[in-house]
């Protein structure tokens, strides 16, 4: 009886993703934080308010303007990051092109933003393709990173240019997301969560396959919460 009601509720929710998904529009900027997010951090930092104030200074201070990208054509991610061959410097690479964006939003200082569009251009670039074992987490983590960054100075920053769309659609289509497409159900939980979370990001910025990204995350969901 159990199992034919989580049944039923996959099947109504599967019917409703169907017919509800492609008549959805997204919002831009998207994914983690909206325009109205933006413009409070950023209101709040101005305004001096804490801890907004304080979390900004902390940034700042953390993120170095002469950052320097070091990208790989094949990036090896093992158990316990062993090997590791250019994993450590794409999660330093996603975790700045964020903060740089974020930092370029409530300074508009260009600098930040142009940090962001340098990154992700040499990763572009130069990756084409992830192996062993943490591959897929890897990705889970930095890829919505990327995409937050890219996100934000897309339809804000009026340097961006339709160069700079090509690059970072280049960059989720070609390594990304074939990694990560299919999930990895077999490993723990939290590894299919972190792949969904880049897997809506990437829908959301690119606004690909007529949301058939966003629809699949939302089976898979369904699906976990029916084991």
């Amino acid at each position: 009886m159990r199992h034919n009601i989580r049944f039923l509720l996959i099947v109504t929710m599967l019917l409703l993703v169907t017919g509800i998904g492609t008549a959805q529009k997204f919002v831009h900027p998207g994914i983690d934080m909206n325009s109205a997010d933006l413009e409070y951090m950023r209101n709040q930092v101005l305004a001096g308010k804490q801890p907004w104030k304080d979390a900004y200074d902390l940034l700042k201070e953390k993120t170095p303007l002469d950052f320097q990208v070091k990208p790989f054509a094949h990036v090896i991610s093992g158990p316990y990051s062993q090997p590791d061959i250019g994993g450590k410097d794409l999660s330093q690479s996603a975790r700045m092109a964020y903060s740089c964006a974020v930092l370029w939003y409530i300074s508009r200082e260009e600098c930040y933003a142009e940090i962001v569009i340098d990154i992700i251009e040499k990763w572009a670039n130069t990756l084409r393709s992830f192996d062993e074992n943490n591959a897929k987490l890897l990705v889970a983590l930095t890829g919505y990173e990327f995409c937050n960054a890219a996100e934000i100075l897309r339809y804000n920053y009026p340097g961006w240019k339709k160069i700079d769309t090509e690059n970072m659609t280049r960059l989720m289509m070609s390594a990304f997301y074939p990694t990560i497409r299919y999930y990895f159900p077999v490993a723990n939980g939290n590894w299919d969560g972190a792949i969904m979370h880049t897997l809506l990001a990437i829908a959301v910025l690119l606004i690909i396959g007529n949301y058939s990204i966003m629809q699949s995350i939302i089976i898979c969901m369904l699906m976990r919460m029916a084991v």
